[in-house]
């Protein structure tokens, strides 16, 4: 457990710089949108890489099942990366994830990883 906690540590990191670099301020860690972005991996852990989630339904309503109250919320996930850094190269080489990270409507993130699979929440509260 250590190591995925140190590993989202340096996801938050990772996608800070991003933010940073391009002029937006950075996301606040979100426990609620970690336990989302989580439950997206153990879904996908099972089910393998999707959106859709037949267990706990829309990434607006696995982040309204945390009692995160949102105003706007997305997803970025991916298969396949050993790390952190390469999970956030793949996103920024993707027009539509590197949207996602560098939106500056969004506040706060959370993320998530199992077995190959990560997942990373956005969200802006009400």
């Amino acid at each position: 457990m250590a190591c995925q906690e140190e590993s989202m540590s340096h996801m938050v990191h990772l996608v800070n710089n991003e933010r940073r670099k391009a002029g937006v301020r950075d996301l606040v860690w979100d426990s609620r949108l970690a336990k989302a972005a989580q439950d997206q991996c153990n879904y996908m852990a099972s089910y393998g890489l999707t959106h859709e989630n037949h267990i706990s339904g829309s990434i607006g309503t696995r982040v309204s099942a945390h009692h995160f109250l949102w105003s706007g919320c997305a997803e970025n996930i991916a298969h396949g990366h050993e790390d952190a850094n390469a999970a956030i190269r793949g996103w920024l080489n993707s027009e539509g994830h590197r949207k996602n990270m560098l939106n500056p409507n969004y506040t706060h993130f959370g993320a998530g990883f199992l077995n190959g699979y990560w997942a990373q929440v956005f969200g802006r509260e009400m």
